[in-house]
C-alpha cells in the first residue's frame, strides 16, 4: 500500500483552525495533530521559498491562523496509510471568505499544489472533494451522490 503525506490546510485564504485530528482506522485510536501551540510537526511547502513560514502560518489563542499568501500548505510530518480526519474551521470574522481546503493522499513531487485530493472550503463549495494535478476521485458507486 502506498503511503501518503496528509496535509492540514492549503494556504490559498486565510482561514483559521482549532482542531485538527485524525483517526487510525486500524484501531489504535486518535491522534491530535495540531498542539494548539505552535507548528511542532508540520513541514510547509510554498509557491515562493524565499518567504518565511512563520509569516503564512502562525498559532494564536490555540488557533491555526493562515495570511493566506504565498499559496501552498502545511503538511504532517508524519505518514498515514488509513485515517479519518477531522479539523474544525472557521473564516476570519469581519472578512471575506476566500479559496481553501485540506488535503488528502498528497503524493509526487512537493508543490505548492500538490497532486492530492482537496476537501473543498471555499465559501458555497465546502465540502466537495476534488483531484487535483490528475489525481483521481474514486470509490464505492453507492456512497457518491450527485446534486444537479
Amino acid at each position: 500500500m502506498k503511503r501518503y503525506d496528509l496535509l492540514l490546510i492549503s494556504a490559498a485564504a486565510a482561514v483559521l483552525v482549532s482542531c485538527a485530528t485524525s483517526r487510525d482506522t486500524g484501531g489504535s485510536g486518535t491522534i491530535e495533530l495540531f498542539n494548539g501551540r505552535d507548528l511542532t510537526g508540520w513541514k510547509s511547502t510554498l509557491a515562493d521559498a524565499t518567504v518565511d513560514p512563520a509569516s503564512v502560518w502562525s498559532v494564536r489563542d490555540g488557533i491555526l491562523i493562515c495570511k493566506g499568501e504565498p499559496m501552498g500548505y502545511l503538511a504532517s510530518e508524519r505518514t498515514f496509510t488509513n485515517y479519518r480526519f477531522e479539523v474544525d474551521y472557521r473564516w476570519a470574522p469581519g472578512q471575506t471568505p476566500g479559496n481553501s481546503g485540506l488535503f488528502g493522499r498528497i503524493n509526487g513531487a512537493p508543490r505548492p499544489l500538490p497532486r492530492c485530493l482537496e476537501t473543498q472550503l471555499k465559501e458555497g463549495n465546502a465540502g466537495d472533494v476534488l483531484g487535483l494535478q490528475g489525481m483521481k476521485v474514486t470509490g464505492d458507486a453507492a456512497r457518491f451522490k450527485f446534486v444537479a
